[in-house]
């Protein structure tokens, strides 16, 4: 590209300005950014989304279409819920209505929620955006006050649903209400609000990746606050427009419309299981549906025989989604030709034939199904993978591309894996077409198909989901190592080594989880410390011993029977190399020597001591009793720097006068003990201290979420002292930050109380070294549950 000023000499340059090419997005585009275009009735991701089929559900749509024109008269309610058990039709409903108020010039808005598709429809964080970008295309005066609302509150986008309804739709429909373009009239489409997630957040807060365990609200709670932001549109004065709200039957949907539970009026509930015969709809549908695929196949006339359709409609109970499938079944390019599919599904039997389950009929289509498959167990866990991936909140959209999903999960890259195992699937699991795997993700056709997957009950031995996890790291670890095999194979092996280092795998613990299949509220662990440490141990053994792997791994933990075992050559024909035990074959007492002194010189100058002070022979002493462990030098020295109330000298003469509580030779750990023994003594209320050591140490592993929540240092300090305008935890703790690790004020609405060292709970767990001070579970649980108790009276008392 020529220089405009080339070989320019002798000029100047009066009022010199630069132009900016690119301007920041203007209100409108910023909206648009953030809306979920997945979730509109007609995105590209819902192109095979379910529609009424012609002629069926007429009048179903005539009385939901009459309510939307000209509203009921017995009832001015301008919001309608449509319900009913899954499979059932409610998003061909919606589709199907959506499409006709758009043919008919009806203003209409819509969202399609679904746990199935893509992030953007899996949570509330699009919702109004989405919303309010659809109804800004209707008149040209509402889209230029939704850009003045941004134009003046730029960070709205941020805020909380509620916010958003006001800035976004409520306050423009207030400023256009008085226009002389005549009165805004349309409707508001909400399906599948039971299918919204609460969004998984990262913690960024924390070092590492590590995602939050548990999400910070449950599903039901944001399926409320959208059903009470859209109340709140709906008794605004200014707010124009009918709202029809599509979900199955869940307790916050029936709580929400119960006339007992609220002040409003709402429009009358439509059961499409109950209160619409669907038998008369399927069968007509399912009677187009054979007419089309007979055609395609040259198939007599008499097909299918007389009788299968009534069959088909019997075994459906009502159930569009059982038609649905039975359909694509037939349809969907299987190896069997249509005749031998549709007499294997006409003498199929109920796998368990019970009054309770009206989903019999279903379950067994989909075991039908699935053990058409070639490898139906494997078949399971490729579809419990891809959901598990699907819903993973730190992999981009790239990465779930079927594609990426594919070299993930096929052991031989170069195989066709998908196609072995999905090929016969594709009625339950939209699988893109080779050209397209690279864009596209797999997705699957109705949300009933997880649910039969998860529940034991309904789908008998094909239930994977303990597995699934295992499955997904076996993976992992394959696609890692596979890429390593072809660097080996075309390079030079020389110039690619490294090192792995694995500390304290002894730790790794069992993820706790909250069983959402049990009631109540007792969690379980899925597996054992030592099985989840042993998985690791065996995973870095495979890798090892494959020959294109040129890591040297180093794996540093207790010796714990489960590392014992792993590395005893009697137990294991890998040849390891040497043990090495800290303990036993390095003497670290001229180490720990050299660090105490160095640490005491530090104390010397920031207490302005003498050069006599510490008295000769106290470092040999403590080197003595520290018997090569340096926890217990790093614990002395944090018990004399962490501000404990008597003075430092005497600290520090009161540990060299301590004797072990228990002299043993068999304990290694005993003068260890009289330090962690010596200390917590020195707590007003050693007992009462201990037990607050233990619940802190509880609430940050347990498993339930609202636990999880109260793990920060504020919350945990409210939820066990015993009063709320007391100091409690400065009384307990303050001569303990030598084994704790205590935020200050300022921080504990954000970080948590930490112990220095799994030595300490060690220690108070087993009786025979901290003696008077054990504190079992149950007198922890007693604590918790007491001042959770007398909380819980508190505030009743304040409300009063």
């Amino acid at each position: 590209m020529a220089r405009i000023l080339d070989r320019a000499q002798d000029f100047r340059i009066d009022n010199f300005q630069v132009f900016n090419g690119h301007p920041s997005a203007s209100p409108l585009e910023k909206l648009e950014a953030l809306i979920a275009p997945e979730a509109l009735y007609d995105s590209a991701e819902r192109c095979d989304a379910p529609k009424c089929h012609p002629e069926t559900r007429v009048a179903l749509q005539d009385d939901l279409y009459g309510w939307i024109e000209h509203g009921d008269a017995q009832n001015p309610c301008k919001m309608n819920w449509v319900t009913g058990p899954a499979g059932t039709g409610k998003t061909a409903v919606m589709g199907s209505l959506t499409e006709r108020c758009k043919k008919n010039g009806f203003p209409v808005a819509s969202f399609f929620f679904s746990s199935t598709g893509s992030i953007g429809r899996r949570t509330k964080t699009a919702f109004v955006t989405t919303i309010a970008h659809q109804l800004a295309q209707y008149r040209q005066d509402l889209k230029d006050a939704v850009a003045a609302a941004i134009e003046a509150d730029s960070i709205v986008f941020k805020k909380n649903l509620h916010v958003q309804m006001e800035t976004l739709i409520l306050e423009p429909l207030r400023a256009v209400a008085n226009s002389s373009n005549g009165g805004l009239r349309g409707l508001i489409i909400v399906d599948g609000v039971d299918e919204c997630e609460v969004e998984r957040s990262h913690d960024t807060t924390n070092t590492g990746s590590r995602v939050k365990p548990t999400p910070a609200r449950t599903n039901a709670q944001d399926q409320l606050e959208i059903l009470q932001v859209l109340l709140k549109a709906l008794l605004d004065p200014a707010f124009p427009f009918r709202i029809l709200i599509a979900s199955r039957p869940e307790r916050v949907f029936r709580e929400f419309f119960d006339p007992q539970n609220s002040a409003v009026s709402f429009a009358r509930k439509l059961d499409l299981h109950e209160e619409y015969n669907a038998e008369a709809d399927i069968y007509f549908f399912l009677q187009a549906q054979f007419s089309l695929i007979r055609r395609r196949y040259n198939l007599p006339s008499s097909w299918p025989p007389r009788g299968a359709i009534q069959t088909l409609v019997k075994n459906a109970s009502g159930q569009f989604v059982y038609a649905a499938t039975v359909v694509r079944f037939l349809d969907m390019g299987h190896r069997e030709p249509p005749k031998a599919l549709l007499d294997a599904i006409l003498t199929m039997k109920a796998t368990r034939e019970t009054a309770s389950n009206p989903f019999e009929q279903l379950d067994a289509l989909y075991t039908h199904i699935l053990e058409s498959s070639p490898d139906p167990p494997l078949s399971v866990q490729w579809i419990r993978a891809i959901d598990a991936i699907r819903n993973a909140p730190l992999i981009s959209d790239t990465l779930r591309a079927a594609s990426n999903i594919n070299l993930l999960l096929q052991t031989d890259p170069g195989s066709s894996e998908a196609e072995h195992l999905l090929g016969n699937l594709h009625s339950l699991i939209q699988v893109p077409s080779p050209n397209k795997q690279a864009t596209t993700q797999y997705s699957f056709y109705h949300k009933s198909l997880l649910d039969f997957l998860n529940n034991r009950g309904r789908c008998g031995q094909l239930h994977q989901h303990e597995k699934v996890m295992v499955f997904l790291w076996d993976r992992f670890n394959r696609a890692c190592t596979s890429p390593l095999q072809e660097i080996s194979r075309h390079s030079d092996r020389a110039g690619l080594r490294g090192v792995i280092i694995i500390d304290g795998l002894d730790e790794c613990e069992a993820e706790q989880y909250h069983d959402t299949t049990r009631t109540g509220l007792r969690g379980k662990f899925a597996r054992e410390n030592a099985q989840g440490q042993l998985e690791i141990l065996q995973v870095l053994q495979a890798a090892s011993s494959d020959p294109y792997f040129p890591f040297r791994i180093l794996i540093a933990s207790r010796p714990e029977r489960v590392f014992r075992e792993f590395v005893d050559p009697e137990n294991n024909s890998t040849a390891f190399a040497h043990k090495l035990d800290l303990n036993e074959d390095y003497n670290a007492n001229a180490d720990i020597a050299l660090f105490l002194e160095a640490q005491f010189n530090l104390l010397r100058r920031r207490y302005r001591f003498s050069s006599s002070w510490p008295p000769p022979g106290t470092i040999q002493t403590l080197v003595e009793k520290v018997s090569g462990q340096f926890i217990y030098a790093t614990t002395v020295l944090r018990f004399l720097d962490k501000g404990h109330r008597e003075p430092l000298k005497a600290l520090l003469e009161a540990i060299l006068e301590m004797e072990a509580a228990r002299k043993t030779t068999s304990s290694p750990l005993e003068q260890r003990d009289a330090l962690y023994m010596h200390i917590l003594e020195s707590s007003p209320d050693a007992l009462l201290s201990m037990q607050w050591n233990q619940a802190i140490r509880w609430c940050s592993t347990c498993a339930l979420i609202s636990i999880r929540e109260l793990s920060v240092a504020s919350n945990v300090t409210q939820l066990l002292q015993t009063d709320p305008e007391s100091n409690e935890a400065e009384h307990l703790l303050g001569n303990l930050h030598s084994l704790i690790q205590i935020p200050p004020p300022n921080d504990q609405v954000t970080i948590r109380y930490e112990i220095y060292h799994q030595s300490l709970i060690d220690f108070l767990n087993d009786s025979d070294r901290c003696g008077k001070l054990i504190s079992n579970f149950g007198r922890i649980w007693h604590v918790v549950a007491a001042t959770i108790r007398e909380g819980c009276l508190l505030i009743t008392k304040c409300t009063i």
